[in-house]
């Protein structure tokens, strides 16, 4: 398959000495002489296209879209029900330059696009000779190698994003042979592949349910994965790719096992009223800076009223049972508010996706964050 390279406007730069510099051109990619793609579509904040497509384990994502399964998915279960098994390939590019002799067709040396096979979807990004195809399956593969069994892994999600461009498999972390120690929030590990030239491949470990670009980009930022660059021969070593990852997510392991006996600890820490008091006072301080001790101030009435809620949390909700008067339960209190109650501001995106931006990267995160820290002071 074949792909024209329109110039659309060109400017000749010119040094002071009158002699042209260089020449600066536009162009956009195209499948044919008439046909241009993406002409203005808008894709929303998932970036979940028409041609994507995501599978879910037991939980519908916050955006709706999708097919939920109840029941656990292997990688290439989760594969085939995500329409994954697709391939990329390279094809050559061409430029259409207007001429004295009327439009030549010029070949591009050593610059290529990289396309959809299955459906001609093309990705707008050049790449050169060096550049090595990464299949989807190969990452599916790796998934297994790294488990180093057939059996018992369990995928939480598998979706493509921006048309193909991006293709991730999130697998739950303890079912790779790696227990994460942790009941509180889940650990995954998370295999992501780009197709257009515009990133690695990256494996890495994050308690982010990813389900969308948003989700995408908050656990690439927030968490630290291993980058295998489509360059030279090292992204087709499976062994050496696969041996790097159960490195990797081994370091993991036991940053995730180090947070579970802190949260064993918690929960054999008995507190009275006056600490758990204490800590929510000291929580509110690192997230909201000097405490105000004027009784009249907006700022210290509405510390009062956060305090009263975790309070309220920690003695009467119903998630601590079976852990009242703990520090661990005076902690959940306060990631109970951060994730439900903390105020948030929608800029557009929609109420449900502005909860999830709060409790993953804004507000939200950051209250929780620190009350981890705060917990971790308290009781070590």
């Amino acid at each position: 398959q074949t792909f024209y390279i329109q110039i659309m406007s060109w400017q000749t730069k010119v040094a002071r000495s009158g002699t042209p510099a260089g020449v600066s051109i536009r162009i956009t990619l195209c499948e044919s002489r008439e046909k241009f793609l993406y002409k203005g579509k808008r894709i929303m904040g998932h970036q979940i296209t028409e041609t994507d497509s995501i599978v879910l384990s037991k939980e519908r994502a916050w955006h709706g879209l999708g097919t939920v399964v109840h029941e656990a998915m292997t990688p290439y279960q989760a594969m085939h029900i995500a329409e994954l098994d697709w391939e990329v390939e390279k094809a050559p590019v061409y430029a259409l330059v207007e001429s004295d002799k009327g439009t030549v067709r010029v070949p591009m040396e050593e610059r290529y696009c990289i396309y959809r096979k299955d459906n001609g979807q093309l990705f707008k990004t050049l790449v050169t000779d060096h550049y090595q195809i990464m299949q989807n399956k190969q990452m599916f593969d790796h998934i297994y190698e790294v488990a180093k069994t057939d059996d018992n892994i369990e995928v939480e999600s598998a979706f493509s994003l921006r048309g193909g461009r991006t293709v991730g498999c999130l697998v739950q972390l303890a079912s790779l042979g790696l227990n994460h120690g942790d009941d509180v929030i889940k650990q995954y590990a998370y295999f992501r592949l780009a197709h257009d030239g515009s990133g690695a491949y990256q494996v890495g470990g994050t308690s982010i349910r990813v389900v969308c670009a948003n989700t995408d980009e908050y656990a690439l930022g927030k968490d630290a994965f291993i980058n295998v660059r489509h360059m030279g021969q090292r992204i087709n070593d499976n062994a050496r790719v696969c041996s790097e990852i159960q490195a990797h997510l081994g370091d993991l392991q036991e940053s995730a096992k180090s947070y579970g006996h802190k949260m064993e600890l918690a929960l054999e820490t008995e507190w009275d009223e006056a600490m758990v008091a204490e800590y929510f006072t000291k929580v509110w301080s690192k997230t909201n800076g000097r405490i105000d001790s004027n009784p009249e101030s907006v700022n210290h009435k509405r510390m009062i009223n956060t305090i009263q809620t975790w309070k309220d949390y920690a003695y009467d909700h119903p998630n601590q049972e079976g852990c009242r008067g703990t520090a661990y339960a005076a902690y959940q209190a306060v990631t109970q508010f951060s994730s439900h109650d903390v105020t948030i501001r929608d800029t557009g995106a929609g109420a449900v996706d502005a909860r999830r931006v709060s409790q993953l990267e804004g507000r939200g995160r950051v209250i929780a964050n620190e009350a981890q820290r705060v917990l971790t002071t308290a009781i070590c």
